[in-house]
């Protein structure tokens, strides 16, 4: 289960190389998570379709999600919202590999985990990303892969500010977080998006989009 609890960071052969940017960001220390922990119970992480149907998602900013667990990815999807808006979660650097660049050059592309706002929308609706945010399930090596194999033009379709902006994680991102009797409770994810909001809040003003 260690796994698990890692906190958020919060996605083979090489295919062309282009320049990635990065959004530097800090992240609380793992000791403020643990002070925000409440004894464990009987709650149910499933995300509510309903919020998302009553929000206009067309004011919230996109961002594509990578993560190793759909369960924390859904509730991470719903506590984000009004202001973030995941369109998409892919649950492997496999996925990340395959589906991102589809999306960027603007196919019509179904998340497989079946999490994200894209997952109904036809190719000429679904929405870019404005930032990638990828978990702390994924090993730094594997984060700096994806960077360094994905093609973010699209193949040359977007430029300028259209490119989407990979949000750097900070070394601490991986810390393991010993969680009484081992479970994930809501109130873990809703501290989990509390973090990444705040992060995502500040690249969100670096980028003049906030």
């Amino acid at each position: 289960m260690s796994s698990l609890l890692k906190c958020v960071g919060a996605i083979s052969s090489p295919i062309a190389l282009v320049p990635h940017r990065l959004v530097a960001i800090t992240t609380p220390r793992a000791s403020a998570f643990r002070a925000n922990l409440i004894p464990r119970g009987n709650r149910s992480l499933h995300a509510s379709p309903a919020r998302e149907s009553t929000i206009n998602l067309a004011k919230a900013i996109p961002i594509f999600a990578a993560g190793r667990h759909a369960a924390i990815g859904r509730n991470l999807q719903e506590q984000l919202l009004p202001d973030y808006d995941v369109i998409h979660l892919s649950l492997s650097v496999e996925e990340v590999k395959r589906d991102l660049p589809r999306i960027l050059r603007g196919d019509a592309v179904a998340p497989p985990s079946g999490i994200g706002s894209n997952k109904d929308r036809s190719a000429d609706t679904q929405r870019l990303p404005k930032f990638l945010v990828v978990g702390g399930g994924f090993s730094p090596e594997e984060f700096e892969h994806m960077q360094l194999s994905i093609d973010l033009t699209g193949g040359g379709r977007l430029s300028g500010g259209d490119i989407p902006v990979w949000l750097k994680r900070n070394p601490r991102a991986r810390t393991a977080l010993e969680l009484p009797g081992g479970e994930i409770t809501p109130e873990v994810t809703k501290f989990m998006a509390s973090t990444l909001k705040a992060r995502l809040d500040e690249a969100a003003k670096e980028m003049g989009l906030k």
